[in-house]
């Protein structure tokens, strides 16, 4: 999420150059209205100041992304994430690097050496 300012107001957006929202809007012509009117309705319904008021009152009670879920819900946003920096020009070796210091991944660096691992091989 990006912080802007709209009407001297703080607000936030979704980095629609992030590789997979990216490759989601070009890829999906039909269905651009509906993604769009989802990205704005997450953008102005996320509860900012209540996020805000929990991470200062228990910020030891902030949950990573992630955490605690099974490695497979991470490998399976990983994998369409490689696709999408694959598909957007990147090669291989580009695309291990950027995997490797993208967040949420880059929480998890045992996770993301393995998936490159399996991933040695491959060729676009």
């Amino acid at each position: 999420m990006g912080k802007k300012i709209r009407h001297g107001k703080i607000f936030y957006s979704l980095n629609r150059q992030h590789p997979l929202i990216k490759e989601v809007l070009e890829n999906s012509d039909e269905h651009n209205p509906a993604i769009t009117a989802l990205i704005r309705l997450i953008e102005e319904t996320v509860p900012v100041p209540l996020i805000a008021m929990d991470n200062s009152e228990n910020p030891d009670k902030q949950i990573k992304p992630f955490d605690k879920l099974p490695s497979q819900e991470l490998i399976e946003v990983m994998t369409e994430v490689y696709k999408s920096l694959l598909a957007s020009g990147l090669t291989v070796q580009e695309a291990h690097n950027r995997l490797a210091v993208m967040e949420p991944f880059n929480y998890y660096p045992e996770l993301v050496a393995s998936f490159i691992e399996s991933k040695k091989g491959d060729t676009i």
